[in-house]
């Protein structure tokens, strides 16, 4: 079972990377293979470089992980288990 969750400000940031860890340790380039979303997108959304990420760059991000935006964003709650 794993609790996803964070603050407002680092939501995205926090449960991005532990969806990444919960995906079998997937990389930041093979994220960006299977979403389409830049690599280097990726790696700045994860060491907290972007604040607010555009509806384009979270939308195949979160339906990779099978989640809405705003679940992703921690506007909604995020499943309990995955």
């Amino acid at each position: 079972t794993i609790i996803l969750g964070g603050t407002m400000d680092n939501d995205v940031n926090l449960n991005l990377k532990q969806l990444m860890a919960a995906d079998s340790q997937i990389s930041e380039g093979e994220l960006s293979r299977r979403t389409g979303v830049p690599q280097s997108s990726i790696h700045r959304i994860l060491v907290g470089q972007i604040k607010e990420s555009k509806p384009s760059t979270l939308r195949p991000l979160a339906a990779y992980f099978g989640l809405s935006i705003a679940q992703l964003q921690g506007d909604e709650p995020m499943p309990t288990q995955r």
